[in-house]
């Protein structure tokens, strides 16, 4: 059973419904556990008040801040699940992560993808990071809200996505095009690419066409997860003020 911890990310798991059991410190106060407590006790949670000492013992994550619980319904969103939702939405945006290994840039992603409306992310079932309490924390509870897909080949998936209308759009530092000179308004699917390595040669040959975003300094790339932030707001910008 995974669990989450934080003040707003157990509140996200709770407005959710996804929530089985909360350990709470007897000591924590304020206005979010105020709202945790009315939460749990108007959704029927079983809400136990423990020690500081057993939460920080039962802790996988820094800055518990007095709260842990336990989700009763958490797991991957299907493929064809997310297709099918995805075709309910005008212009749905899909994130293709290849291959990330840090979980605190999955949980920055996701974060990002809540804020820019992302229909899902989509990751491989080997050599990547997973789902993991690390990962909620840092999206401060987004990672409950975005479907997270888990598919056995990528190249695969690019084949799926790409008969059902989505157009897919690598990055790539060598390119020439930059994102802001392109029509992003149609159903798109955007790569990241690993940490250091960029996406594979594969994908990249997968993509209908590549781009980079403009680097003025003496770093010649961007963390993941600023780098999909950044694109993911373009891709949002174009399609609230260039329609």
């Amino acid at each position: 059973m995974m669990q989450i911890e934080g003040r707003q990310q157990v509140l996200v798991g709770l407005r959710r419904n996804k929530v089985e059991r909360i350990l709470l410190a007897d000591s924590a106060h304020g206005n979010v556990i105020d709202e945790i407590v009315s939460l749990a006790c108007e959704n029927q949670v079983d809400l136990r008040y423990v020690p500081k000492e057993d939460i920080e013992s039962k802790s996988k994550v820094r800055n518990n801040q007095g709260v842990i619980a336990y989700l009763r319904n958490w797991d991957y969103t299907n493929l064809d699940d997310l297709l099918a939702q995805s075709k309910k939405e005008k212009s749905p945006l899909i994130l293709i992560l290849d291959h990330l290994q840090d979980p605190h840039n999955l949980g920055a992603i996701m974060r990002s993808a809540d804020a820019t409306g992302v229909s899902g992310v989509i990751i491989p079932k080997d050599r990547s990071v997973k789902m993991t309490e690390t990962v909620v924390k840092i999206s401060a509870g987004a990672a409950l809200t975005v479907p997270l897909t888990m598919v056995t080949n990528l190249s695969q998936t690019i084949d799926v996505l790409k008969d059902e209308g989505f157009w897919i759009m690598g990055t790539d530092a060598d390119t020439d095009d930059y994102i802001y000179d392109k029509n992003l308004q149609m159903p798109l699917a955007l790569i990241i690419g690993s940490e250091g390595k960029g996406i594979s040669n594969n994908l990249a040959k997968k993509s209908d066409f590549l781009v980079k975003l403009p680097m003025e300094g003496t770093i010649t790339s961007l963390n993941a997860s600023v780098a999909a932030g950044v694109m993911m707001y373009e891709i949002l910008r174009q399609r609230q003020f260039d329609s």
